[in-house]
C-alpha cells in the first residue's frame, strides 16, 4: 500500500473489448496476404520450370488475363500469339 501511495506501482494497460478484435482481424488479413504472396511465387515458380514466361505478358499472374491464358496452356496451345491474344 505504501508503494501505491508513493506512485512506485505502474498502472498496466487494459485495452477496451473492441482491441483484441481488431488485433485478430489484422493478424487474419497480414495471414492471408502472406497466403496470397506466397501463392504468387509458387505460381510463377511452376511456371518458370516449365520454361513459361508468363509474367513477362501480364501485369498480375493472378488477374484476369493470367485466368484466360493458363488453361490455354495447360490444353496445350503453343502460338505465342495465340495465347497473348486473350490478354485484355
Amino acid at each position: 500500500m505504501k508503494r501505491l501511495a508513493a506512485h512506485e506501482l505502474i498502472v498496466s494497460f487494459v485495452p477496451d473489448a473492441e482491441q483484441p478484435l481488431w488485433r485478430t482481424v489484422m493478424r487474419r488479413r497480414y495471414q492471408l496476404t502472406r497466403n496470397r504472396v506466397q501463392l504468387y511465387n509458387l505460381l510463377e515458380s511452376l511456371l518458370e520450370e516449365a520454361h513459361l514466361k508468363l509474367s513477362i505478358v501480364v501485369s498480375d499472374l493472378l488477374g484476369v488475363s493470367a485466368r484466360r491464358m493458363r488453361p490455354a496452356i495447360v490444353d496445350g496451345v503453343t502460338d505465342p500469339m495465340v495465347v497473348a491474344a486473350l490478354a485484355d
